[in-house]
């Protein structure tokens, strides 16, 4: 099984359904709901990411157990900027011993969406060590330099205007999404008159 047209889809929407489908493909998975996931990731390629959300929140409708197609929409719903629904799905999924780094990296960008910077550590950091050369990596660094720094230059004069220090970790989630979308590919859009 393979994703056609994937090279406008955005990154990380893209690592998580290929590698949902191997898991899929290996544990022998219906496959109407294989193509079904195909043809939503067809839209995210298009561009059309909306509709692919409505697609796969009807496949999960109809599968509510399924990791494969919560994945996917945990996935979504993190490129979607929706990230509470997106760590409401993932969670149950990462926190499983045989997680994939994919979904352990989307619930790690939907924790860091959210502030829970502990949580998006420890899913990074397991995304990091599954799979080293991930983009995972990268942001659990930035994330972990902007929180060190922050915290020692707000340590150092706490009397101070460098106690605000500790705001520096948002520079480090900005470079995050800065990066998201550096590494992800997104439709131009149409000026309306």
């Amino acid at each position: 099984w393979t994703i056609p047209a994937l090279s406008g889809a955005p990154a990380s929407a893209v690592a998580t359904a290929l590698t949902a489908q191997e898991q899929a493909q290996d544990e022998g998975a219906d496959t109407a709901l294989v193509e079904a996931v195909q043809a939503a990731m067809q839209k995210v390629a298009e561009g059309n990411l909306a509709d692919a959300v409505a697609d796969v929140e009807r496949l999960q409708k109809e599968n509510p157990a399924n990791p494969f197609v919560g994945g996917i929409l945990g996935g979504l719903y993190t490129e979607a900027g929706r990230p509470a629904e997106a760590l409401a799905l993932l969670q149950p999924i990462a926190d499983r011993p045989d997680a994939d780094p994919a979904v352990l990296y989307n619930a790690g960008r939907a924790a860091a969406s959210l502030g829970r910077l502990q949580v998006a550590g420890e899913y990074l950091g397991r995304a990091e060590t599954m799979q080293p050369c991930s983009p995972a990596g990268r942001e659990l660094g930035l994330l972990l330099a902007q929180s060190a720094i922050g915290l020692a230059a707000a340590a150092a004069d706490p009397y101070t205007a460098m106690a605000f220090g500790v705001l520096v970790p948002m520079f480090g989630l900005g470079v995050v999404a800065f990066l998201g979308s550096a590494h992800g590919a997104f439709r131009v859009s149409q000026p309306t008159n």
